[in-house]
């Protein structure tokens, strides 16, 4: 199974992301995730050693094939105006399989919180 691509196109910056997704298998029944870990980053270019943030990453119903993966309005904070670069593996023992890959666009705050840009 090869990885599903997509890009999202405005992750506001500063505030809370989250987005969950299925995993199925080639014929369109559930992947049965018991047993996996799920784990995702983000990089500022796609060649990068080195992570730039790591997404909280769950798997809230192995059984259904969900996986959610979810930033705090802290991490968001963190990110600039530009596109980065994301993917969210599974990994279940030596097994490890690329579930989604894509990009993000930050789309910037206006708004100050408490007297501070958030």
């Amino acid at each position: 199974m090869s990885a599903g691509r997509y890009d999202i196109k405005k992750l506001d910056r500063a505030a809370t992301f989250s987005m969950k997704m299925i995993a199925k298998n080639d014929d369109g029944t559930y992947m049965e995730l018991d047993g996996y870990t799920a784990k995702a980053a983000i990089k500022e270019h796609y060649d990068d050693v080195e992570v730039f943030l790591e997404f909280e990453a769950t798997i809230p119903d192995p059984e259904h094939g969900e996986v959610l993966i979810a930033l705090t309005p802290e991490q968001t904070l963190t990110l600039v105006e530009c596109q980065y670069y994301y993917d969210v593996l599974l990994i279940n023992g030596e097994y490890i399989m690329r579930l989604l890959d894509g990009t993000i666009q930050i789309s910037p705050d206006v708004t100050q919180v408490g007297g501070e840009s958030i």
